[in-house]
């Protein structure tokens, strides 16, 4: 909505405006409500200063419903606080056809009104107050009016003189005739519409598929589901609350209760090959999975499936590399795989990967047989675009590691290592937080025996935490986990933990904390 408000603004094509007529009409926020007119345009006020777009419907809703006072007041907000939207030209329109109120005292209302289409400079209003006639709709409309035929003739005469001048400000402004998009937004354009119009719950999740990177096609699908009372409508709405960080505990559970509940039948035939307890969705859809790759005639059924378009990170549980799975052009949004245990197969195949995360759980012989150095060379060929890169820690020594501190590797975001033993994690993490690029997280997991997860962010001084609820046969405790990390005490500014901390825990861990620093709990 902001993006298509800011380019109409830009522009403002009459089209544009068409669609954000369409969008708004899909909003559904509550109708302003208050005991008293003054309370209602208190709440009026409050909203069209606050400025958010998609509180725009239930403020033109007000318009026209108070007394002509009020009215000067909502009218002089948006004229202060609310920027030109193509949204209020409708509304007002259908206002000038039926007024409320017609009386000389009110005149100061209607000249504000006036002045906001002015101000917007909608000009699809050229067409629009063009074809009103006062003297005949307010003919029809006068007995509901107060006053008399006289004073209904009045009211005719003014708004006629005020949509005169409006409209010969409006022709000024566009006497090269009416705007228009860049030749090269047009298909965007088309391809908004095409989304708006009335589908099935089947169609547009199919839409979503074949294009999942499409600006807006998934708010339109929410709104459907929502309108119709789905269950998966409310699941998108949770979700896009977690993106603006607005999730409280109690949502955070009924997100993962609807998960629970329908994540399943969400994935549809990918549930064949999907770890069901790994999903994690974004907006309302499939974005991180584990599979279980050892699973051949499964995999290979599945290469290709529509289904894949939104996953983002894929975590291989089986010892196979599916290969043709991963670089099906059907996996449109996938950036990363990890949990890969054929490393050393992987690295010697002639192919170059696009992804930017990735995790390699096991190298096999390279252990033993070759060069560190030529690992490096191989991985910097087959992943060029790797920006997170995890790599096995069983059967190497830190030292082993010695070329990610080379310029090849200075870009890593984030440099991880699986599978330490818990005895060596300190010296691990003293020598990476002393030589690891400046600025890239450091990360450390166990996947198989000891269930844990240890990521530091050195640039921001934030320790992330995860236990219990994870992979390991046995569970790591926050307390073993705080000796580990014991390299950062009193350093922190944040230490974020993923499950519920005993009050022994808590003490472990507030020992790593700089003066000021806090320890959260994050879902």
């Amino acid at each position: 909505m902001a993006a298509l408000l800011e380019l109409w603004r830009q522009v403002k094509d009459p089209r544009v405006a068409e669609v954000l007529d369409t969008l708004s009409a899909r909003i559904t926020r509550p109708a302003l409500h208050a005991p008293t007119q003054k309370k209602l345009n208190e709440q009026f006020v409050a909203l069209a200063k606050a400025g958010d777009p998609l509180d725009q419907p239930r403020l033109a809703a007000v318009i026209g419903t108070t007394r002509s006072p009020q009215m000067v007041e909502q009218i002089e907000c948006l004229l202060e606080c609310w920027p030109p939207d193509p949204r209020f030209t409708l509304p007002l329109v259908e206002l000038l056809k039926r007024p409320p109120f017609t009386s000389g005292t009110t005149q100061s209302a209607w000249r504000r009104l006036f002045k906001l289409m002015q101000g917007h400079a909608d000009p699809r209003l050229l067409e629009l107050l063009s074809a009103l006639d006062f003297t005949q709709l307010l003919r029809q409309h006068r007995t509901e009016l107060q006053g008399g035929v006289e004073e209904n003739q009045f009211a005719a005469e003014f708004f006629t003189e005020r949509t005169a001048a409006t409209l010969k400000a409006l022709e000024k402004t566009y006497r090269a005739g009416t705007p228009s998009l860049p030749a090269e937004h047009e298909p965007m354009l088309a391809r908004l519409h095409e989304l708006l119009r009335p589908g099935t719950e089947a169609e547009l999740v199919a839409e979503i598929l074949e294009h999942p990177h499409e600006p807006g096609a998934k708010e339109v699908l929410a709104d459907h589901l929502l309108e119709n009372d789905e269950a998966r409508g409310r699941f998108m709405v949770l979700q896009h609350a977690r993106a603006r960080g607005a999730l409280s505990p109690e949502l955070a559970r009924e997100e993962r209760d609807l998960i629970v509940a329908h994540g399943v039948r969400w994935i549809g035939e990918l549930a064949a090959l999907v770890a069901h307890d790994t999903m994690q969705f974004v907006d309302g859809f499939l974005a991180w999975c584990a599979i279980d790759s050892d699973r051949v005639g499964v995999v290979e059924k599945l290469t290709g499936h529509v289904g894949w378009s939104t996953v983002r990170h894929v975590f291989l549980e089986g010892t196979a590399f599916p290969h043709a799975l991963l670089v099906h052009p059907a996996m449109k949004s996938l950036t990363g795989v990890s949990g890969i245990r054929e490393g050393r197969q992987v690295l010697q195949r002639s192919d170059a990967y696009p992804w930017s995360r990735v995790g390699i759980a096991s190298m096999g012989a390279f252990a033993h047989r070759d060069d560190p150095d030529l690992l490096a060379t191989r991985l910097r060929r087959v992943f060029p675009q790797v920006t997170s890169l995890t790599l096995p820690g069983y059967n190497f020594t830190v030292d082993s590691y010695h070329w990610l501190w080379t310029p090849p590797f200075a870009h890593l975001a984030c440099i991880g290592f699986s599978s330490i033993t818990p005895s060596a994690l300190p010296r691990w993490l003293e020598v990476l937080l002393a030589r690891a690029p400046a600025g890239a997280a450091i990360e450390f997991s166990e996947l198989d025996h000891l269930g844990y997860l240890v990521r530091i962010d050195k640039t921001r001084r934030v320790l992330d935490l995860r236990s219990r609820s994870v992979w390991g046969r046995r569970t790591a405790r926050y307390a073993d986990l705080a000796l580990l990390a014991a390299p950062l005490t009193g350093t922190l500014a944040t230490i974020r933990v993923h499950d519920r901390l005993a009050k022994s825990e808590r003490m472990a861990l507030a020992a790593l904390l700089a003066p000021g620093g806090s320890i959260t709990t994050v879902d």
